[in-house]
């Protein structure tokens, strides 16, 4: 069987590079506080660059922004463990 893209919000899956992007230093647990990374203003910073998005929007593009970051960055996600 084939693998079907379940993900169909076609807005958030195109601006996702771009937001990824612009906060990634927020994502960074090594820029932030204590060695944590800056989710709130994560959150912030997307809803001010990202004015048409939906709070419901917002609150499911940082996790997966947070997610990918890790994804990314093994050795900071296991530092984060």
């Amino acid at each position: 069987m084939a693998d079907i893209e379940q993900r169909s919000d076609t807005q958030l899956r195109e601006i996702f590079e771009e937001c990824y992007q612009k906060m990634l230093a927020l994502l960074d647990p090594e820029q932030g506080l204590l060695g944590q990374p800056m989710i709130r203003q994560v959150h912030i910073q997307v809803h001010e660059a990202y004015p048409m998005l939906k709070l419901q929007e917002v609150a499911i593009l940082v996790p997966a922004l947070q997610r990918a970051f890790y994804e990314r960055n093994p050795i900071k996600a296991r530092a984060r463990s």
